[in-house]
Order: C-alpha cells, then structure tokens, then sequence
C-alpha cells in the first residue's frame, strides 16, 4: 500500500492550535481524500519539537511495514503528529539513554539553569514561586527556607488539580526537608523489578549501611533537582489533560463531522497517553468522542485510571472511557518494570506526602503507574504479553490488553520497535 501523509498539530500550554493553518491543511485533506484510518500520536515529556517527530518517524515507518506485510490494501491510512510544549525530567538518570551517571553531582549553575527552564512552563502564580526558589539558591539560603518556598510551589499546582486517584498528595514539609538533606530519605542500594517494585537505585559505591540516597546525589542540590522533577512531573501531568480535554477532544469531533465514517486510532506515549486518553473523555459530560481504538504505550499515569472503586469508593477518573464504551475496538497498554521513568517518577511523588512503603511503585501502591503494571483494579482487563513481530493477536473489543512488555521495552522511551508496531497496526486492523 502507498505511504500515509503525515500532518501536524501543534498547541501551546494553554491548549491553543499554534498554526491555525496545520487543521486547516488536515481539514481539506480529508475532504479531497477518502480514508479509512486515521492515527493520532502523542509524545510524552521532550526537549523540543525535534524529539516528538522523531518518535512519529520511526514509529510510523514500523507500522507502514507491518500495514504493508498485511497487505491491507483496502485501507487507506493518514497519521496526525500532536506537537506540545512538555519537558523532560532535570535529571537525566530517570531518562532511559540519559548520561548520567550516580557518580555526577550537580553544581548550583546547573540546577539554577533548571529553574530558568522551568519558568517558561508555569503559570503567573507559580512562576513568580520559582524566581523566589532560583534567587534563594543564589544566595545560598538555608534548607528550611527552601523548603517552605517549594511547599508553596507544590501547593500552588496542587490547587489546579481535580481531585482523583492521580491528585498530587498533601506536601509535608517534613519529607521536603528530608529530600533536601537526605536526613532519613535513604532506601535500599538495589533497584527491584516485579512485585517488589522500585525501591532505590543501581549503585556500585554503596556507604558502610548499603543504602544510597533515592535522590540519586547527596547535599542540599541534589535534593532540589528531584524536587523540580516532582514540580514537572504534574505540571506535565496536568498540562497533558488540558490539551487533549480542551485541545484534542474538539479536532476529533470535527473529523468525525468531515469524514463520518473513518476510523480514529489515538496512540500516546509517556504524558501523551494522559492527553489521548482526556481527549477521548473531553471537558465535560457530553464532550466524550468514540474511537476505533486507543493504545498507551508507557503511560505515565496511574494504574486505578480505568479503575472500579479502587479504594473501595472511588472509580477512576477515566473509568468513564470503559462503561460508556468510548473505545469501540482494541485498547492496549503496554507495560514493564524495566521503564524507570515511571516507576521512580511515582516513587518520589509518593515522599512529598510522607508516603513510605517496602514496595513503592508495584501493583499494590497508590501512586504505582500505568507504564509499570498496566490497568489494576479493571475488570475489563486482560494479562497478555507484547508479541514478536509477525506474530498473532487475540484481541477483543470492550477489553483492556496489558501488554507485558518486559522482553522487548528495556525503558520508557524505547517504544520505537517493530514489536510495539506489530501490536499497534493489530489494533488498527481488528
């Protein structure tokens, strides 16, 4: 089959089109052309635009080989890139293929520098927090006053958050105190994969007890890198929402007006799983778009999202795409203990509340994620494993595959496989 045309969209932080022109150009192209498939792809946490189109390049090819081994020629395919201003953690030892090393401490330039970058993605409010947090830094301030200042900071985006299974914990000043002098935030030298979850870091210069510090380096800047990591971590988490909810959701809907009858396959990686999976649910009651299938790959949001009372009482906050059926065919979640990014991001969103656990991160824990376990607590769920190339699927509609990926993903952002491409362009056909 002929290669598919690829367009962009791309949204700035308040969920705005950048270039109205780039729908514009998909709109007549849907007009002029009869396709029967469309593919939607969102990236995760980048440094720039240049990553994003990257992944859909490789990832992209991968699925036309597939397309073109099937022989699917009565289909005729286009793919949609989302292009949107995320950031990658400061620390690049949570980045799979990051250069550094345990042994690397960061120097005060550096972490001021990430405080710079930071600004850029925050609202007013918290912007002028951050100036206050860079200028405490400068001046060498005590832990406690940069404690408090972080507090405030963390507070500051908690109160933009909807209250649900992935909500930010209460900040506890004393864990940020921890965090900052390692006073007490140690854990075990290994880190553990399967149910023993992520527990601490690989390290080869253990102290005299076996431990070192989950803060990956020790002394007051070590702590205020993971501090800014958490401050991203839901700042992209909550900026990922609010583009598919108010930015994503209504393109949808005027694909669906334009061309009726076309089938719409959303695909989102890392935070872009949290911004497809919002743009199917929209920004109200109502606002919900059907989709022919939807596919998380390393998704780093919590595992009780699709969730039925998984604390007893609470659905999860996009339970909603299940029991309204808003996924017509194949939904897949890839998953793998072996994705760091997620595992740690979790285990040290879990300190900023005193939340202390032998197990943090694993199928049992609160803040454990989607990219690490797959979907808990759903009943729609099945336990399946990623698949060779070329090899066979079983999959259902009304049914969640979590695709244990372990032998094929050796980290969050290692999703540009022929594997990954079996399993998507399956969905895509069934």
């Amino acid at each position: 089959m002929e290669n598919m045309p690829f367009f962009e969209l791309e949204f700035d932080k308040r969920a705005k089109l950048v270039d109205p022109s780039e729908w514009q150009s998909i709109e007549q192209e849907l007009k002029d052309q009869a396709y029967t498939d469309i593919i939607v792809l969102s990236h995760g946490w980048n440094n720039d635009i240049n990553d994003a189109k990257d992944l859909y390049n490789g990832l992209l090819k991968l699925v036309q080989a597939e397309l073109d081994q099937y022989a699917a020629s009565n289909r005729k395919f286009m793919a949609i890139g989302v292009l949107w201003p995320s950031k990658k953690f400061a620390d690049k030892e949570l980045i799979p293929g990051g250069a550094a090393g345990l042994e690397t401490y960061p120097n005060k330039a550096e972490v001021i520098n990430e405080c710079k970058k930071l600004q850029e993605f925050m609202d007013s409010k918290s912007k002028l927090i951050i100036q206050d947090i860079r200028k405490a830094l400068e001046k060498d301030a005590e832990a406690d006053d940069i404690s408090k200042k972080f507090k405030n900071l963390l507070e500051s985006i908690r109160g933009t958050e909807s209250r649900n299974e992935d909500t930010m914990p209460s900040v506890d000043l004393n864990s940020l105190n921890m965090m900052l002098t390692d006073d007490g935030f140690w854990t075990e030298a290994n880190e553990r994969m399967g149910n023993d979850g992520v527990q601490g870091i690989e390290s080869e210069s253990n102290n005299e007890d076996g431990v070192v510090p989950l803060s990956l380096w020790t002394g007051i800047l070590g702590g205020v890198q993971n501090i800014l990591n958490i401050t991203t971590y839901y700042l992209m988490k909550n900026r990922s929402g609010e583009i598919g909810r108010i930015g994503l959701n209504p393109v949808i809907h005027k694909i669906k007006e334009i061309a009726p009858e076309v089938k719409i396959h959303l695909v989102g990686h890392s935070f872009g799983a949290r911004l497809v999976s919002s743009a199917v649910m929209g920004e109200r009651a109502g606002n919900e778009v059907v989709v022919d299938s939807l596919s998380l790959l390393q998704a780093a949001f919590s595992h009780y999202a699709f969730a039925k009372q998984f604390d007893g009482i609470q659905d999860g906050l996009f339970r909603s795409v299940l029991t309204k059926k808003l996924v017509k065919g194949p939904f897949l979640i890839t998953h793998t203990h072996k994705d760091k990014a997620v595992g740690i991001a979790y285990a040290i969103a879990s300190r900023i509340g005193s939340q202390v656990g032998q197990a943090i991160g694993d199928e049992n824990d609160q803040y454990g994620g989607l990219g690490g376990n797959g979907a808990q607590k759903t009943n729609e769920s099945l336990k399946r494993t990623l698949l060779a190339s070329g090899e066979v699927y079983d999959f259902e509609t009304g049914k969640v595959f979590n695709l244990n990926s372990d032998k094929y993903i050796c980290g969050h952002s290692d999703i540009v496989k022929p594997e990954v491409a079996g399993a998507l362009t399956s969905a895509f056909l069934t």
